[in-house]
Protein backbone atom coordinates (compact mmCIF):
# COMPACT_ATOMS: atom_id res chain seq x y z
CA UNK A 1 0.00 0.00 0.00
CA UNK A 2 1.91 2.88 -1.11
CA UNK A 3 1.16 5.96 1.73
CA UNK A 4 -1.10 8.30 -0.67
CA UNK A 5 -4.14 5.58 0.70
CA UNK A 6 -3.06 6.23 4.17
CA UNK A 7 -4.18 10.27 2.96
CA UNK A 8 -7.76 9.03 1.31
CA UNK A 9 -10.93 9.89 3.39
CA UNK A 10 -13.71 7.51 4.01
CA UNK A 11 -15.50 6.19 0.10
CA UNK A 12 -12.85 8.66 -1.44
CA UNK A 13 -10.92 6.99 -4.10
CA UNK A 14 -7.62 7.40 -6.59
CA UNK A 15 -8.36 8.80 -9.79
CA UNK A 16 -5.13 9.19 -11.02
CA UNK A 17 -1.03 8.53 -10.42
CA UNK A 18 1.71 10.35 -11.71
CA UNK A 19 5.53 9.74 -10.50
CA UNK A 20 8.51 11.12 -11.37
CA UNK A 21 10.60 10.65 -14.55
CA UNK A 22 13.87 8.54 -14.42
CA UNK A 23 15.31 11.83 -15.82
CA UNK A 24 15.74 12.72 -12.30
CA UNK A 25 18.34 9.75 -12.25
CA UNK A 26 20.20 11.18 -15.18
CA UNK A 27 23.02 12.45 -13.35
CA UNK A 28 23.73 9.51 -11.50
CA UNK A 29 25.17 8.44 -15.36
CA UNK A 30 28.07 10.48 -15.04
CA UNK A 31 28.99 8.96 -11.29
CA UNK A 32 28.45 5.43 -12.48
CA UNK A 33 30.89 5.78 -15.13
CA UNK A 34 33.08 7.83 -12.58
CA UNK A 35 32.76 4.97 -10.65
CA UNK A 36 33.42 2.41 -13.27
CA UNK A 37 36.76 4.67 -14.04
CA UNK A 38 37.90 4.89 -10.12
CA UNK A 39 37.24 0.78 -10.29
CA UNK A 40 39.50 0.21 -13.91
CA UNK A 41 42.19 2.40 -12.36
CA UNK A 42 41.75 0.07 -8.91
CA UNK A 43 42.65 -2.78 -10.95
CA UNK A 44 45.46 -1.45 -13.05
CA UNK A 45 47.03 -0.11 -9.55
CA UNK A 46 46.39 -3.03 -7.54
CA UNK A 47 45.20 -0.31 -4.95
CA UNK A 48 41.79 -0.16 -3.13
CA UNK A 49 42.34 3.55 -2.75
CA UNK A 50 40.47 4.20 -6.27
CA UNK A 51 37.73 2.27 -5.44
CA UNK A 52 37.00 3.73 -2.31
CA UNK A 53 36.77 7.41 -4.48
CA UNK A 54 34.76 5.91 -6.63
CA UNK A 55 32.11 4.78 -3.93
CA UNK A 56 31.82 8.45 -2.94
CA UNK A 57 29.73 9.15 -6.81
CA UNK A 58 27.61 5.95 -5.93
CA UNK A 59 26.71 7.40 -2.77
CA UNK A 60 26.03 10.66 -4.25
CA UNK A 61 23.13 9.04 -5.90
CA UNK A 62 21.03 7.62 -2.99
CA UNK A 63 19.90 10.51 -2.26
CA UNK A 64 17.96 11.13 -6.45
CA UNK A 65 16.77 7.08 -6.40
CA UNK A 66 15.13 7.51 -2.67
CA UNK A 67 13.01 11.01 -4.01
CA UNK A 68 12.34 9.12 -7.37
CA UNK A 69 10.89 6.23 -5.53
CA UNK A 70 9.30 7.80 -2.63
CA UNK A 71 7.67 10.50 -4.58
CA UNK A 72 3.94 9.94 -5.58
CA UNK A 73 1.07 12.57 -7.11
CA UNK A 74 -2.79 11.45 -7.07
CA UNK A 75 -6.00 13.13 -8.38
CA UNK A 76 -8.73 11.50 -6.10
CA UNK A 77 -12.40 12.38 -6.21
CA UNK A 78 -11.94 15.85 -4.21
CA UNK A 79 -8.73 16.17 -3.59
CA UNK A 80 -5.35 16.76 -5.23
CA UNK A 81 -2.15 14.80 -2.72
CA UNK A 82 1.07 15.64 -3.39
CA UNK A 83 3.43 13.58 -1.55
CA UNK A 84 7.58 13.82 -1.58
CA UNK A 85 10.03 12.44 0.47
CA UNK A 86 11.64 9.45 2.63
CA UNK A 87 12.77 9.73 6.37
CA UNK A 88 11.00 13.42 6.80
CA UNK A 89 8.01 13.63 4.26
CA UNK A 90 5.99 16.25 2.87
CA UNK A 91 2.61 16.13 1.62
CA UNK A 92 -0.14 18.82 -0.21
CA UNK A 93 -3.32 18.21 0.27
CA UNK A 94 -5.52 20.27 -2.26
CA UNK A 95 -9.44 20.35 -2.32
CA UNK A 96 -10.19 20.86 -6.25
CA UNK A 97 -12.72 23.12 -5.74
CA UNK A 98 -10.09 25.36 -4.82
CA UNK A 99 -7.57 25.18 -6.78
CA UNK A 100 -7.00 27.85 -9.58
CA UNK A 101 -4.95 27.58 -12.52
CA UNK A 102 -2.93 24.67 -13.76
CA UNK A 103 -0.17 24.83 -16.41
CA UNK A 104 1.97 22.53 -17.53
CA UNK A 105 5.63 23.68 -19.05
CA UNK A 106 7.76 21.52 -21.44
CA UNK A 107 10.98 22.01 -23.43
CA UNK A 108 12.24 20.39 -26.15
CA UNK A 109 14.02 17.41 -23.91
CA UNK A 110 10.74 16.97 -21.81
CA UNK A 111 8.47 16.69 -24.97
CA UNK A 112 11.04 14.46 -26.57
CA UNK A 113 10.96 12.06 -23.35
CA UNK A 114 7.81 12.94 -22.01
CA UNK A 115 8.50 14.90 -18.54
CA UNK A 116 7.85 18.64 -17.34
CA UNK A 117 6.95 20.54 -14.98
CA UNK A 118 3.29 21.27 -13.61
CA UNK A 119 2.00 24.44 -12.04
CA UNK A 120 -0.95 24.40 -10.08
CA UNK A 121 -1.71 27.74 -8.24
CA UNK A 122 -4.08 27.51 -5.31
CA UNK A 123 -5.91 29.54 -2.78
CA UNK A 124 -5.05 32.65 -1.88
CA UNK A 125 -2.23 32.65 -4.95
CA UNK A 126 0.05 30.14 -3.55
CA UNK A 127 1.82 27.88 -6.32
CA UNK A 128 2.90 24.63 -6.14
CA UNK A 129 5.33 23.44 -8.87
CA UNK A 130 5.90 19.48 -9.19
CA UNK A 131 8.82 19.51 -11.51
CA UNK A 132 10.24 16.23 -13.48
CA UNK A 133 6.42 14.84 -13.70
CA UNK A 134 5.98 11.94 -15.98
CA UNK A 135 3.72 12.63 -18.57
CA UNK A 136 2.66 15.82 -17.47
CA UNK A 137 -0.15 16.77 -19.71
CA UNK A 138 -2.25 13.66 -19.39
CA UNK A 139 -1.91 14.74 -14.91
CA UNK A 140 -2.85 17.88 -15.76
CA UNK A 141 -5.95 17.01 -18.04
CA UNK A 142 -6.66 14.10 -15.43
CA UNK A 143 -6.46 17.25 -12.65
CA UNK A 144 -8.45 19.69 -15.05
CA UNK A 145 -11.56 16.66 -15.82
CA UNK A 146 -12.22 16.19 -12.26
CA UNK A 147 -12.73 19.91 -11.66
CA UNK A 148 -15.22 20.05 -14.48
CA UNK A 149 -16.72 17.24 -13.15
CA UNK A 150 -17.36 18.52 -9.22
CA UNK A 151 -18.45 21.83 -10.67
CA UNK A 152 -21.14 20.13 -12.39
CA UNK A 153 -22.28 17.68 -9.69
CA UNK A 154 -25.02 19.66 -7.34
CA UNK A 155 -23.71 20.60 -4.03
CA UNK A 156 -25.14 18.66 -1.62
CA UNK A 157 -27.22 19.71 1.25
CA UNK A 158 -26.77 20.30 4.57
CA UNK A 159 -27.30 17.75 7.06
CA UNK A 160 -29.23 19.97 9.06
CA UNK A 161 -31.31 21.47 6.57
CA UNK A 162 -34.72 20.03 6.35
CA UNK A 163 -37.16 20.88 3.73
CA UNK A 164 -41.19 21.08 4.95
CA UNK A 165 -43.15 18.95 2.09
CA UNK A 166 -45.22 21.99 1.24
CA UNK A 167 -44.28 25.25 0.26
CA UNK A 168 -43.85 27.80 2.34
CA UNK A 169 -44.54 31.89 0.96
CA UNK A 170 -41.58 33.92 1.50
CA UNK A 171 -43.48 36.89 3.36
CA UNK A 172 -46.52 36.24 5.42
CA UNK A 173 -49.71 38.63 4.61
CA UNK A 174 -51.23 38.88 8.38
CA UNK A 175 -54.34 39.95 6.51
CA UNK A 176 -54.67 36.82 4.51
CA UNK A 177 -54.33 34.32 7.51
CA UNK A 178 -56.73 36.46 9.92
CA UNK A 179 -53.61 36.91 12.17
CA UNK A 180 -53.89 39.69 14.71
CA UNK A 181 -50.40 41.47 14.63
CA UNK A 182 -49.27 43.47 18.03
CA UNK A 183 -47.19 45.89 17.72
CA UNK A 184 -45.68 47.79 21.01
Amino acid sequence: MSSIESHLMDGEAVLHRARLHPIVLSFCASYVACALASAAVSFYLRSAWPVLFGALPLAMCVPAWLDYRCSEFAVTERRLIVKRGWLTTRTNEALLTKLGTIGVEQGLLGRALGFGCVYVKGPGGAQEVLESIADPILFSRAIQGQMVRLEQKPAPKAAGSLQPPFPVPETLDAARFNVQVLTA
